[in-house]
Formats: structure tokens, C-alpha cells, sequence
């Protein structure tokens, strides 16, 4: 079946429009639309066919290793996203041929590698041509939705294109247009709900996963008694390397800060969890610098320090940095986000994401301190007040105060992944914490420590990151497990925000003790991993270059493909035959005609169909009895291209029309040279 006139056209301007392609579709376009209206003529014989269908193979290949290769700036939806809307260059040649084919169709026989062991085994398999605009038109459409036009007039225009296609298969079209439009309008309002369903259901996903300590960390929550860190904690897994370097053990890489404590009392059964909250945390966007991988964060501060950190990439992320980063050097990602906390949330970027961030250990002032920074949850005033009152925090300068809490946490309190479990109805966890038990994790350290200065009268907030302990001699990087997830306080000291951690110094070995005796062995095999993705996509590599590399690549395939099945030229139509008798048609006696007529006219030009050619010999008055010769060259066409084979008494009539001729007009000569 042929599609509407211009349809294809339309289709593929359309196409070329949204995924910004305009510069290859439109000539596409022009040329498809306009083969109809023009009178030169290619004719394919079946090998021909072949070898197109098998470089759109190689060239549909290389779609896909060019983009497994520098999808770095997407993630792997995006890596498909793109592969749809290139998908249709793939099978360009397809579509090109058809349209100047002589026969206007492909037989489908060609296109399977099932039917043409079939036919090497003389199975012949019977006949079956299609037109292919059909499914190069889908092709299209199929990547045009791939760009995600995010409007209401795409849709329109799709649902057009779509009736305009539908169009020639329906019988009582007024009908089925009001149907078609009745079922555009339910589509369009279907996924409308489709979206607000998804992002309804993706927040409320987000928040079981924060309820219940998900692996990922929220830059506008975080959990205390039983949170997100702890659950980190009971993983070997690592999650971040980073180069080995003065001032590098013992450093704190932030994720991200709050400032605002919620408790609620135990029930006497079990401790209540607190959370952390950061309020008027929108995120902002950061402009890079011309190289588009340097992002500076504080241009009023440069950093005399710097460190490398590298991470595995899985969509939007929290950047883990060191206090004071003012500026990210070698940071190939499509944008960068920062709340006034300081978090970096980075977009779109390379598997294996590796940057430098330069610091000031001076510290951080993104932003200053409010009230809230000074605020104590009224179910945890009582604990807090009796507690610095007990220290006489109230009498002390900041620096005092950092010091005598470093020393009370240090030598009245124990580090234990496992509170002791007990917990009296009316109070909250931090209570039980300071007042009972006296031992927990970084997440009640740093929870009572944020409270203490504040109400001591020390801007403080809460942090959560990574604290750097191991260093791996084998591969000279020091690697953070998960288990390495830690929280501590922020205080505003001296016009900066300062790292300060109360948690006792064997917090660590505490935890190493746990660590599973078969970690050496996920060890390796993540290090292969890490060395492998820094072999794909080394730091200084840029987008630019990498995308030159996959051009060449991509080109060198499609020359050696060409070299290859391109090699043989294509078979002259004016031979003999003696070069491809399994051809069907090639033993046609209507080429002994065509011997004939070459003594006396010129050959046929390039692509110039055989009708064409025959029309051109009759009008020069050449040859006598050249009107009779077109009848003869549809049967040779039949039996040539077999689109509609001759039968039995059909085949043989051919034969005798020839000779019939030969005799006629040919002369002895001719049957002398075909001797």
C-alpha cells in the first residue's frame, strides 16, 4: 500500500524539526517526495538490495556503539532517547532506494536472513513485496515522540499525521473521523493523567524511601534516630574514591546541611526518630565557565587546597565536597544546582563522574546564619538546657564551647552502631541519649552537638556526608564505603561556617570490625569496574573529542562495510549473463536483442530505465520493428524481476517473440555472434 501523496515528506520535515535534524530531513524530504516526477530510473537486482539492507545493519550498529561510547552528557534513558531519534538515518538508504527503483517496492525476502537461506537451498519462497514509506514513516513519528515535545500542539500534530495516514484505509470516513477525533481527545486526556499519576506516585516513592532510610540522601530532609546513614552504615560497598593528597585522611565530604530539628516523644516502646529539615533550600542554578567543566561557586574566595573525588554517576546526585569548595575543576556535567546550604546537586553526566574540587579550609560562608540556625525544639529544651548548664556552656566564647563539648562527648560517651534500647514513655531519643544511655551513632552526635551550641549561642546546623578513613596502597586512592556515611555539626565561627564532629575517633574501628570477610574479593571486581570506566572516559577527555572519536569510528565502520559488499560493481544489463545465471531472468533471449540494437544506438545512460531506453531507439527510427520491442522487454521484466512471474506457455512465448524478431530483423549476424 502507497501512502498519501506528501505524507512521507511531512512526516520527515517533521521529524527533522523536533529532534534538530532539519539539516538532514529536509533534502531527505524533498528528494522522496519528488522521485515520482522524475524519469530516471534505477533498477535493483535482488544482491543490490541485499547489500543497502545489510548497511543500514551496519550503520543501525554503529548507532548503538557511537552512543554507548559518548552518551556521557545522559544518562542511559537519555542514551536510548537519542538512539530512537537518529533511528531513521539508519534506514535512509532503504527508503532512497525504493523510491528510485524501477519496481517501487522491496521484496520482504530480502530483508530476512531466514528467507534467503531459504532461496540458497532452491526452497523458493513465494513472493511478497511492500512498500516501505509505511514503516519508515512510523520510524519517524517513533522518534519525533522520542524528543519529548512537551506540548499540546505536537499532539495535535501528531494525531493529524496519524489520521492522515489512516485516512486511505477507512471506508465510511466521516464516521471514523469522528471517532478518530474522539479517540485523540481521550488520548490527550489520558496521558495528561498518566503524568500526574507518575509524578504523584514518584513523590510518594520518595517519601517511603525517606521514611524507611533509603540508600539516597534528600537535600530538604534527613532522619536522626534510625535514618538514611545508618542504613549506609551495614554496607561495604564503595561508593567514592578519592586521590591520595596532604590533608586527605580524616577529611569530611558534605552532602548536604539542615537547619531545622523536629523530635517527637517515645511511646515506650520504641524511640521516636527525629529529622532534620532544610528550609528555603531551592535549588539555583550555576553558570560554568567558557571551558563549560569548571564551575566556580565563590568568586569573592579562592581556595588554596584541592582534592579529586570520583564516583559511580546514577542521575541527579548530591556532590560530595569539603567545606569551603569554591570552585569545580574537570566537572563534566550538564548543570550544577546549589541551595544556600552549600549542597551541589549535579544533572546529566558520565558513568563514572570524576572532579576536583578546590577549598578553603578557612571555612564557608554561602550563607549567613538566621534564627533558625540558633533555634531548640521545645521537646528537647529541658535536656538541653540541664546539659549546658552542667558544662557552664553559657560563660564560654565559641571556641570554648567547641572545646569543652569535644571533650564531654570524647570522655563520657561510647560510639555504638546499636542504641541500648532503652526508652521511657514522654521522652525522645536525643534525652535517652545525653541523659541515659550515653552511647550511639554520628546521627546522635551531631544531633546533641548542633543543640548544645545553639543553645549555648553558636550558630550551628546539621551535616551529612562522608568522612574519608581508608586508603587503599594497591590502588593508591583512598576508597569511602558506605559504611563511611557520616553526620556532624556546622558552627558559625569567626564569619564562617566550620566542620565540627563530637564523634568519638573510634567510630570507625568500631565499625570496621563488622566488615564481611568476603569484601576483599567485591573489592576487586569493583576496582576492575572503576579502572574500566576511567579507560572509557578519562578526566581531560573532552565532549568534543570524544564525539570526533565516534565520528571516525562510526565512519570507518560504514567505509569497510562498503568496501566490503560495495566491491563488486554493479552487474552490466547489456552482458550477456554469463556471470550470474542464478539470477533469475539472466538465460532471457531478450538480451541477444539488446546485443543487436547496441550496434547501432548508444547505451543506455546510467540509471536509465530499459522502457526509457526503448522509447529513445523507436523515436530515433534506428532500428526497424522497434515498436514490438516494448511488449517483449514487460515479459523479460516479469521474468527478470519476477514480481510477476511468467508461467509455463508465457515463458515460452517469450522465447519465440525474440527468436521471431532476431529472424525478423536481426539477420544472420546475429545469430552467428550469439552461436
Amino acid at each position: 500500500m502507497t501512502p498519501p501523496r506528501f505524507l512521507l515528506g511531512v512526516v520527515i520535515v517533521v521529524w527533522g524539526w523536533y529532534t534538530g535534524l532539519a539539516w538532514f530531513a529536509v533534502p531527505l524530504a524533498i528528494l522522496l517526495e519528488a522521485a515520482p516526477f522524475l524519469h530516471v530510473r534505477w533498477t535493483f537486482i535482488d544482491a543490490h538490495i541485499q547489500r543497502i539492507w545489510t548497511l543500514c545493519g551496519v550503520l543501525f550498529l554503529s548507532l548503538a556503539a557511537f552512543l554507548a561510547l559518548t552518551a556521557t552528557f545522559a544518562t542511559g534513558s537519555l542514551a536510548v532517547q537519542q538512539f530512537f531519534m537518529w533511528m531513521p538515518v539508519c534506514y535512509t538508504p532503504l527508503v532512497l532506494a525504493q523510491s528510485c527503483s524501477t519496481a517501487g517496492r522491496i521484496d520482504v525476502r530480502l530483508l530476512s536472513l531466514l528467507a534467503r537461506r531459504t532461496e540458497e537451498r532452491k526452497k523458493p519462497a513465494p513472493t511478497c513485496t511492500v512498500n516501505v514509506a509505511y514503516p519508515f514513516a512510523l520510524l519517524a513519528l517513533l522518534g519525533t515522540c522520542a524528543s519529548n515535545p512537551r506540548s499540546p500542539w505536537f499532539y495535535l500534530l501528531l494525531a493529524v499525521m496519524v489520521g492522515w495516514a489512516l485516512w486511505p484505509l477507512s471506508r465510511h470516513r466521516i464516521r471514523w473521523a469522528g471517532f478518530f477525533v474522539l479517540a485523540a481527545f481521550l488520548g490527550y486526556a489520558g496521558q495528561l493523567g498518566l503524568h500526574e499519576a507518575h509524578s504523584v506516585l514518584e513523590g510518594q516513592v520518595l517519601q517511603w524511601f525517606t521514611a524507611d532510610g533509603g540508600q539516597r540522601i534528600d537535600a530538604h530532609r534527613t532522619r536522626t534516630a534510625i535514618g538514611s546513614l545508618l542504613q549506609r552504615k551495614s554496607s561495604d560497598r564503595i561508593e567514592i574514591r578519592v586521590a591520595s593528597g596532604p590533608g586527605v585522611e580524616g577529611m569530611l565530604l558534605r552532602e548536604a546541611s539542615y537547619d531545622v530539628y523536629v523530635s517527637v516523644p517515645s511511646n515506650g516502646t520504641d524511640a521516636e526518630q527525629g529529622g532534620w529539615y532544610a528550609t528555603g533550600s531551592d535549588f539555583t542554578p550555576e553558570v560554568p565557565d567558557a571551558d563549560g567543566m569548571t564551575w566556580t561557586i565563590n568568586a569573592t574566595s579562592s581556595g588554596a587546597q584541592r582534592v579529586t573525588v570520583a564516583l559511580p554517576f546514577q542521575g541527579n546526585i548530591l556532590l560530595p565536597v569539603p567545606n569551603g569548595t569554591t570552585q569545580l575543576v574537570h566537572l563534566a556535567v550538564s548543570s550544577l544546582t546549589k541551595n544556600r546550604f552549600g549542597s551541589m546537586r549535579a544533572g546529566n553526566g558520565p558513568n563514572l563522574l570524576t572532579y576536583t574540587a578546590i577549598y578553603d579550609r578557612d571555612g564557608e560562608s554561602v550563607s549567613a546564619p538566621s534564627e533558625k540556625d540558633l533555634a531548640v525544639p521545645l521537646s528537647e529544651s529541658n535536656v538541653i538546657q540541664r546539659t549546658v548548664k552542667e558544662l557552664g556552656l553559657m560563660e564560654q566564647s565559641p571556641h570554648e564551647v567547641m572545646g569543652t563539648l569535644e571533650h564531654f562527648f570524647r570522655d563520657q560517651f561510647q560510639y555504638a552502631l546499636t542504641p541500648s534500647g532503652i526508652s521511657r514513655a514522654g521522652t525522645t531519643a536525643l534525652e535517652d541519649f545525653l541523659g541515659l544511655s550515653r552511647a550511639g551513632h554520628c546521627e546522635y552526635f551531631a544531633t546533641a552537638t548542633v543543640l548544645l551550641l545553639r543553645a549555648a549561642g553558636v550558630p550551628a546546623r546539621y551535616a551529612v556526608g562522608y568522612s574519608v578513613q581508608e586508603y587503599s596502597p594497591w590502588e593508591g586512592w583512598y576508597i569511602v564505603r558506605g559504611r563511611h556515611a557520616h553526620a556532624w555539626a556546622q558552627a558559625y565561627v569567626d564569619g564562617a561556617w566550620r566542620d565540627f564532629d563530637t564523634t568519638p575517633a573510634n567510630w570507625n574501628v568500631v565499625e570496621q570490625s563488622n566488615r564481611q570477610g568476603w569484601s576483599q574479593l567485591t573489592d576487586a571486581w569493583d576496582w576492575l569496574a572503576f579502572r574500566l570506566a576511567s579507560w572509557q572516559w578519562p578526566e581531560h577527555l573532552t565532549l568534543s573529542v570524544v564525539s570526533t572519536i565516534g565520528g571516525i569510528f562510526l565512519g570507518g565502520i560504514t567505509a569497510l562495510a562498503w568496501r566490503r559488499y560495495g566491491r563488486k560493481r554493479v552487474v552490466d544489463h547489456n552482458a550477456s549473463g554469463q556471470n550470474g545465471a542464478d539470477v533469475p531472468g539472466r538465460d532471457s533471449e531478450f538480451y541477444a536483442i539488446e546485443r543487436i540494437l547496441l550496434r547501432s544506438v548508444p547505451r543506455r545512460h546510467p540509471g536509465e530505465s530499459l522502457l526509457t531506453w526503448l522509447t529513445h531507439v523507436q523515436t530515433s527510427g534506428l532500428i526497424p520493428g522497434a515498436e514490438s520491442l516494448r511488449a517483449i522487454a514487460m515479459m523479460h521484466y516479469r521474468l527478470r524481476f519476477q514480481s510477476n512471474p511468467l508461467s509455463g506457455l508465457e515463458r515460452e512465448a517469450l522465447a519465440r517473440e525474440c527468436k521471431m524478431w532476431i529472424a525478423s530483423y536481426g539477420g544472420m549476424e546475429a545469430n552467428e555472434r550469439d552461436d
